[in-house]
């Protein structure tokens, strides 16, 4: 297994660069940390560009292991102030401070970002953020969107089920593909969907805190790390789901996940309007998704007008999603190894002819 200790978290090395390509959405990164080099290029790796001949790239991202340079900062006032940061507007350029000790510069018409800190640990999570970000941005614009919401597949079924936090989406995902070899992932957390409804495979590393959830898995696919404000978490590579990983496939099932304070795990069939609410807090505002609150300050009222008509496309979309899918409600217990079961089991039943 590999552990933290294994990467140097403190001295700049000479800098990495490298593409990659989220169905064609080109982000070009660098940085001078072994450290934050190492855990992207591992979150990210099944979306690597190896063609050395391909260069231009629509995302440029830098990451700096270094004091931030707030002598950048022009001096206008706040945009936003949120949990541990403060925005401020340049025309389109963003500057965040973060209390932890960071900043962001990324001008939004160039499409280019820098981060500077002297805590890895803080630049990768920003420098991962702002990447998921800002592709997700791109993609909605493309019609591919995003819901936060676990993705698999068996044979010609796929479903998403929506999950509170901490709700157990990795630990059903992965007790699934424990279960049945016929089960296929196609995304942990992020759910890419176009306007027809075929779910498109996106898996970045996935995180843990479970170590049975690890313990069949080969210990060159696991790195550790233990924060002190955030305990031991186990990181899968992307690379250890390859050969189960689905191919894009049209959505049949949406689950609704909720918890109960109850031993077991219960799916009920859900009305169409009921399953309404949780799509659109996931679907259109992004509740739950890997993204950057301060981006969301951006334009004047124009682009926010723009964004109107974003919200509204995304209300269609979440509202065919629910029209072409068969839709439940997911009761979820104290067992969470239970929510697999029972979604392995209506998995089996509707590839069954006429089955209820």
């Amino acid at each position: 297994m590999i552990t933290l200790n294994n990467f140097n978290t403190s001295k700049p090395s000479a800098t990495h660069a490298w593409l990659i390509d989220i169905y064609s959405i080109r982000i070009q990164f660098s940085t001078n940390s072994e450290f934050v080099f190492n855990n992207l290029s591992k979150d990210f790796q099944l979306f690597t560009i190896t063609d050395s001949a391909v260069i231009d790239a629509q995302v440029n991202i830098s990451a700096c292991l270094q004091s931030p340079l707030y002598e950048r900062i022009p001096p206008v006032n706040a945009a936003l102030h949120g949990p541990g940061l403060i925005c401020y507007k340049d025309g389109n350029i963003n500057y965040v401070t973060y209390s932890e000790g960071g900043l962001l510069i990324y001008d939004f018409k160039e499409e280019r970002g820098e981060l500077f800190s002297e805590d890895p640990f803080l630049l990768y999570e920003k420098t991962k953020l702002t990447i998921l970000s800002r592709v997700g941005e791109l993609l909605d614009q493309r019609g591919l969107h995003r819901i936060h919401a676990v993705a698999v597949a068996r044979h010609d079924k796929a479903l998403i089920c929506l999950m509170p936090m901490e709700g157990g989406k990795t630990t059903t995902a992965l007790n699934l593909l424990k279960k049945d070899p016929e089960i296929k992932i196609l995304a942990d957390d992020v759910c890419l969907i176009d306007r027809h409804g075929c779910i498109f495979p996106f898996m970045l590393r996935v995180g843990a805190r479970d170590r049975d959830l690890i313990e069949n898995i080969p210990s060159e696919f696991v790195m550790t790390i233990d924060r002190p404000k955030h305990g031991v978490k186990y990181f899968v590579d992307p690379a250890f789901f390859k050969d189960r990983l689905g191919e894009k496939m049209r959505l049949t099932h949406i689950l609704i996940g909720q918890r109960a304070f109850r031993p077991g795990t219960e799916i009920r069939p859900l009305g169409k309007i009921k399953c309404f609410m949780p799509m659109i807090e996931s679907g259109v505002f992004g509740l739950g998704l890997p993204q950057l609150l301060e981006f969301f300050v951006r334009g004047d009222f124009k682009m926010m007008a723009g964004r109107i008509g974003v919200i509204l496309k995304r209300v269609f979309f979440c509202a065919s999603l629910i029209g072409k899918a068969k839709t439940f409600t997911i009761t979820i217990g104290r067992d969470k190894n239970a929510s697999s079961e029972q979604i392995l089991r209506l998995l089996k039943a509707a590839e069954v002819p006429h089955a209820a």
